[in-house]
């Protein structure tokens, strides 16, 4: 078990998913150029990488930025929350205070109602769920049959299609 803060879980995570997609640093380095406002050397992503070892491998505490978060997310792929979630075995500590992954995971997508359309929150939960089946021990409940993971999917389906109304109605 492992214990580190959330831009130290967001390195991991960059590492870790750059390294499933077989992906060079050079590589992520030209995807986040391309999506970035700045251009991402392979100096640059090693660094941000590098955030992710302890402090006693590495005294930097890497801040990343709004901007950058996102690129990432973009570049890889993978939904902003997807960067913030800790590995099984990890511990995150924001302030005085640390939380098991699954502590982590609920305190994350806990938004007050009003800053998400109805229904955001369960579609972010169902993507989620979809993308890690069976390799988490998150406590959602996930469907256990075909009847289920389709319902579930229907419930995203509209949760993303309420969204799309909602900000089509206050472009308007």
């Amino acid at each position: 078990m492992e214990t580190m803060n959330s831009n130290q879980t967001v390195a991991g995570n960059v590492r870790r998913i750059r390294k499933q997609r077989g992906w060079t640093q050079t590589h992520l380095a030209s995807e986040l150029s391309r999506r970035d406002t700045k251009i991402w050397t392979v100096s640059m992503v090693s660094d941000a990488e590098c955030a992710a070892d302890s402090a006693e491998h590495s005294p930097r505490d890497r801040q990343f930025n709004a901007n950058e978060i996102n690129a990432l997310a973009r570049s890889l792929q993978v939904s902003i929350l997807e960067l913030f979630i800790p590995q099984p075995d990890d511990h995150v500590t924001i302030g005085q205070s640390t939380y098991s992954r699954d502590e982590y995971v609920d305190l994350v997508v806990q938004f007050p109602p009003t800053a998400m359309p109805p229904g955001m929150a369960d579609s972010l939960r169902t993507q989620y769920m979809a993308r890690h089946q069976g390799t988490d021990r998150i406590r959602w409940a996930r469907p256990q049959s075909s009847v289920d993971v389709a319902e579930a999917l229907e419930v995203a389906a509209d949760a993303l299609r309420r969204a799309e109304q909602t900000t089509n109605t206050k472009g308007n």
